[in-house]
C-alpha cells in the first residue's frame, strides 16, 4: 500500500506543477497579445506623427521662419524608432512563444508520468487482487 501511497502522492504533486505551469502559460499568452497590441498602436502613431510632419514640410515654402522647427520634427519623427520598436517587441512576442512551447513540453511530460503512476497504481492493484485469490483458493 506504500508505493500507492507514494505514487498517489506523486500525482497529486504533479498536478499541482501542471496547474502554475498552465498559469504561467496563460500569462505568457496575456503578455503575447498585450505587446503585440501596443506594438501596433505604437507603430500606428509613428506613423501618424510622420505623416504630420510631412504636411508641415509641404508648408515649408509658405512658412520659413518655421524651417528650424521643421527641420527638428523631421529629425525626430523620421528616424527609424518604429523599427526599432517593432523589433524590441517581436523580440519580446518570439521568447514568450518559446517559453509557452517549453512549457507545453513540461505538461506533456507530465502528463506522461501521471499517466505511468496511475498505470503502475493499477498494476500494484491486480497484483494484490491475484495474490489474494490465490490466497483464499488455498
Amino acid at each position: 500500500m506504500s508505493e500507492i501511497s507514494y505514487l498517489q502522492n506523486r500525482i497529486s504533486q504533479l498536478e499541482d506543477e501542471i496547474r502554475k505551469l498552465e498559469k504561467e502559460r496563460s500569462n505568457g499568452e496575456d503578455l503575447i497579445t498585450d505587446v503585440t497590441i501596443k506594438k501596433n498602436r505604437n507603430l500606428e502613431e509613428m506613423q501618424r506623427r510622420r505623416n504630420t510632419v510631412r504636411r508641415i514640410d509641404d508648408l515649408r515654402s509658405s512658412a520659413p521662419y518655421a524651417d528650424t522647427v521643421i527641420s527638428r520634427l523631421l529629425d525626430v519623427y523620421n528616424d527609424n524608432r518604429g523599427g526599432e520598436l517593432d523589433s524590441n517587441a517581436q523580440d519580446i512576442i518570439n521568447k514568450a512563444h518559446d517559453r509557452i512551447n517549453a512549457i507545453n513540453y513540461e505538461i506533456q511530460c507530465k502528463r506522461d508520468e501521471i499517466a505511468s503512476c496511475y498505470a503502475r497504481i493499477e498494476a500494484i492493484r491486480a497484483e494484490e487482487e491475484r495474490e489474494r485469490n490465490e490466497q483464499s483458493k488455498a
